[in-house]
């Protein structure tokens, strides 16, 4: 193609940011109303508890001790925003389960049995197999496609902190390896 001519040429809308991969995670989702986008507090809560049960994991091989009393003083402290969150408004919350999904660091697809209305926002937490290692971010319903039997749903993250995307990047190029590997 003339240099010319490719100049001129707009990049294409489907290009991938990112790798993308078929993948069985465990999903969790909860939709966000107005005053659940005004504020952080919650997503950050969910991110330092995914920091302390990943570096509980490290450190429990360490020192036993100090995880569990760590562990323990983390529960003390779960409980009582579990207890702050009962007084407050309930969020309508889908139970985590272990789904086919489509993957990469910028957002996921996946297969529904319900509609949903593009535009929503989510809070997704994501739990990477086989590693137990949990991501939790902000998404919002980009497209909501009809299918045989149900409904194709694409999500573009946003809001993840830095070292939840390198550990979702991490794990994306990790699975993808493996499943090169397992093809040939």
């Amino acid at each position: 193609m003339p240099e010319e001519q490719r100049s001129q040429e707009q990049p294409s809308p489907e290009k991938r940011r990112y790798f993308r991969i078929n993948e069985k995670v465990g999903l969790a989702f909860e939709w966000l109303d107005a005053k659940d986008m005004e504020t952080d507090a919650a997503l950050q809560l969910r991110e330092d508890d995914v920091q302390i049960k990943n570096l509980l994991a490290v450190l429990g091989k360490e020192s036993p001790k100090v995880a569990e009393l760590c562990a323990a003083l983390n529960d003390k402290l779960d409980s009582i925003v579990r207890r702050l969150d009962l007084e407050s408004e309930t969020l309508t919350r889908v139970v985590s389960r272990i789904r086919e999904i489509n993957i990469s660091a910028c957002g996921l697809g996946f297969v529904s049995d319900q509609p949903a209305q593009v535009g929503r926002h989510m809070r997704c937490e994501l739990e990477l197999t086989p590693v137990g290692k949990t991501i939790v971010t902000r998404g919002v319903l980009v497209a909501c496609d009809t299918l045989a039997g149900g409904f194709y749903w694409r999500v573009d993250f946003y809001g993840m902190s830095r070292a939840s995307q390198e550990q979702l990047i991490q794990h994306i190029v990790q699975r993808q390896s493996a499943q090169l590997k397992n093809r040939r």
